[in-house]
């Protein structure tokens, strides 16, 4: 778990930092050794545009409304670009993030095998919801184990002095119970919304 948050922290801006330790401090990590469903080569029309990142409520009180706090994200075709103060970062398909989908249902995908964080995509009129598959804090194995192939315990590292982590989880995805395990009451139900601010609709 603290590989997979290392490397997001590393590769990805702003937005996915606040909202990996967001996650870390107030839910169960769920992880995956696998994508879900089949490989796009593009992003689904209704992504491509101009977009402000709204953080859930929680934590965007903890990081104000200022101009400066602010996070915007932009998709064309395959390029995922991010935009604050302290700059841009873009990122191609293919390079540790990816789209899938199963059926109707699209996914995207951060990460590198054996560990990816997975968000199911949602559509509200222009905007976009990612909802994280990470669960509700105190999540246990049993519970997660009739919606996955594999379930694996991650231990938390011991550091001498601090209070020990919490448990996270590496599980391996079967495409025909994903959606299930959404619909769910596991996974976090807050979604982090991506407020269309132009581009195409």
């Amino acid at each position: 778990m603290k590989t997979a948050f290392i490397f997001l922290l590393m590769k990805y801006s702003t937005f996915f930092i606040a909202l990996l330790l967001l996650l870390n401090t107030a839910c169960t990590g769920v992880t995956s050794t696998n994508l879900p469903g089949k490989k796009t080569t593009s992003f689904p029309k209704k992504m491509i545009g101009e977009f402000e990142v709204i953080y859930p409520e929680d934590f965007a009180a903890l990081i104000g409304d200022s101009e400066d706090a602010k996070t915007y994200v932009t998709f064309t075709k395959n390029v995922m670009t991010f935009k604050n103060i302290d700059g841009e970062t873009s990122t191609d398909l293919g390079d540790s993030l990816y789209v899938s989908v199963i059926g109707k249902t699209t996914y995207l995908s951060m990460g590198e095998q054996p560990s990816f964080t997975i968000f199911k995509v949602g559509y509200s009129g222009k905007d976009i919801l990612l909802y994280p598959m990470y669960a509700n804090q105190g999540t246990t194995k049993e519970q997660l184990q009739p919606y996955f192939a594999d379930v694996q315990e991650i231990m938390p590292e011991y550091v001498e002095g601090e209070e020990p982590g919490d448990v996270s989880f590496s599980v391996t995805i079967d495409d025909k119970k994903l959606d299930s395990y959404f619909k769910s009451d596991i996974p976090l139900k807050e979604p982090y919304r991506l407020k269309r601010t132009g581009g195409k609709k």
